[in-house]
């Protein structure tokens, strides 16, 4: 991920975090994004991801867009698993964050579910 980040010409920086003591995808989407959680997650699939991380990692017009963003996100179900479940969470706009995106991971695994968090824009 450091590598998409190194590309692009802005300030923006990420943040993937493990959320622990969750009991569901909006409690720690709440716990994790705190105020910044409006609390509502709207269902996505990679396709819908791949493009918010092309909208944070490149500018709307650059055209020389490259594979990096598709391939972290392979990377990333491979690490992750096939069960995913990926939210896109809703933000609340409050003059530092007018453009922030989070994403909530639900990952299934034989001892219950796992969250991880990705916010993006957090230094902007």
């Amino acid at each position: 991920m450091q590598a998409i980040n190194d590309r692009p010409d802005h300030g923006y920086t990420f943040e993937f975090l493990k959320m622990k003591g969750a009991r569901n995808a909006i409690d720690a989407s709440k716990q994790h994004f705190g105020a910044l959680c409006n609390g509502t997650l709207n269902e996505i699939d990679i396709n819908g991801f791949i493009g918010i991380l092309e909208r944070w990692f490149y500018e709307k017009d650059n055209t020389s867009k490259d594979y990096r963003v598709e391939k972290f996100c392979e990377l990333l179900t491979h690490h992750l698993g096939n069960d995913v479940i990926y939210y896109h969470v809703g933000t609340v706009l409050n003059g530092y964050y007018n453009d922030a995106d989070c994403i909530t991971f639900q990952v299934k695994k034989p001892h219950g579910m796992i969250y991880y968090g990705l916010e993006l824009g957090v230094n902007d």
